[in-house]
């Protein structure tokens, strides 16, 4: 993918164990609308990360994430940071994105802790 700009990609590791399906339903839907009604980025895809099994063999969800070509990458952070709790988002979720070369996440206000 040679038109991938690091500059521009915004992860959102999202601490809840939905599918793909009710991550679309319960955060993308929402958060994409305010993407577009900011002219900020658009979701590009998403995924589920699965964790440790359930007693039966049946895996888990561990987490879920979203990514976001962000065409103003500092809107598009202060844009979740604003909205993230509000959609739902539970405490332990992280912005990740990169600024002048250097990757951020995890600070105090880009992971959301109650």
């Amino acid at each position: 993918m040679s038109d991938f700009d690091p500059e521009r990609f915004v992860y959102v590791k999202i601490q809840d164990s939905v599918g793909p399906l009710d991550r679309g339903d319960k955060y993308g839907d929402d958060l994409q609308e305010l993407l577009t009604d900011d002219g900020v980025g658009e979701i590009t895809g998403g995924g589920s990360q699965l964790g440790d099994n359930n007693p039966d063999g049946t895996p888990t969800i561990a987490f879920c994430g979203i990514d976001i070509d962000a065409a103003d990458r500092d809107a598009v952070v202060a844009l979740l940071r604003e909205r993230l709790p509000s959609l739902g988002a539970p405490e332990g979720t992280e912005i990740h994105y990169t600024a002048r070369g250097a990757k951020l996440q995890k600070t105090s206000s880009d992971r959301l802790d109650g």
